[in-house]
């Protein structure tokens, strides 16, 4: 019976640590061409967090903003990730070291060199994201809006 209460109270600690780092919710909008998909994410305790998106992102990826909040700003030079569900980051680091006083704006593509010339792939995905923010501090919040078609 000891055993038992032990492995419950283990467990609960266990979740409870999975549900502290943070929270994450996902709004989308159909432009008809292109859709936008809103992530507001927010850190609250561990310098980081990491959830699974809740809506697929199916199509060509155009464009990610990153917009740390006015009021609860992230730490300079915070990183978020968008991941597959093979674990490869979208963004191929273009998440890295962003600023904590204004928007940035990236397009996520693969670079690829055939002799002397190089091209830019875009990003195609089918899948649902898990979108990672570290090195932010804590009680802190932003948004991620990505542009796919």
């Amino acid at each position: 019976m000891k055993n038992l209460f032990t492995a419950a109270v283990l467990l609960l600690a266990a979740c409870s640590l999975c549900l502290a780092d943070g929270t994450l919710t996902q709004t989308r909008v159909d432009r008809g061409a292109i859709v936008q998909d809103t992530f507001t994410w927010v850190c609250t305790s561990s310098n980081s967090m990491s959830k699974i998106s809740t809506l697929e992102v199916r199509g060509e990826i155009l464009r990610v903003v990153f917009n740390p909040a006015t009021a609860t700003p992230p730490l300079i030079a915070y990183t978020v990730t968008l991941k597959d569900q093979s674990g490869l980051d979208i963004l191929a680091g273009q998440g890295t070291g962003l600023s904590t006083g204004t928007a940035t704006s990236t397009k996520p593509a693969i670079k690829f060199t055939e002799g002397s010339i190089t091209n830019i792939a875009s990003c195609v995905v089918d899948e649902l994201l898990t979108v990672g923010v570290s090195s932010c501090g804590t009680n802190v919040s932003g948004t991620i809006v990505v542009y796919w078609k």
